[in-house]
């Protein structure tokens, strides 16, 4: 299904909410912890929440942090993002390798390697061969 992008757009893997968040998704949904999830939403694979301005973002990085989440991470000597990526409508502000993000839509959607979305189709046609970008 993916997830709308707007404004800082924060998402985080379902699994890693579960598996490293303390007290897992009913902690991480419910919890005080995190400002009031106003622009809440998620597909089957991540949730999202967001601001309007950097402050709010970085209050909630610094929670998600705080509560066992390891926002970025360093691959091949660059800085990027690990168990959340943040994004805007120009897609990731870091590198992250699990988002594909389509520009045309403003929609992240989960990825693995080498998965291609249907939306993909016509950038292959304008000479793109790779997901890896």
């Amino acid at each position: 299904m993916g997830i709308l992008v707007d404004m800082i757009t924060i998402v985080i893997p379902i699994r890693t909410i579960v598996l490293r968040y303390k007290g897992g998704w009913e902690a991480f949904f419910h919890g005080p912890q995190l400002p009031p999830l106003d622009g809440f939403s998620r597909d089957e694979y991540m949730a999202r929440t967001g601001s309007m301005n950097p402050m709010t973002a970085e209050f909630i990085l610094t929670n998600l942090r705080a509560n066992g989440l390891k926002p970025t991470a360093t691959r091949g000597g660059e800085r990027a993002w690990n168990d959340v990526c943040v994004l805007t409508s120009d897609g990731p502000t870091l590198r992250c390798d699990w988002i594909y993000f389509d520009p045309t839509r403003c929609i992240a959607h989960y990825a693995e390697k080498g998965l291609v979305f249907p939306s993909r189709v016509n950038s292959y046609e304008s000479g793109q061969t790779s997901v890896d970008s």
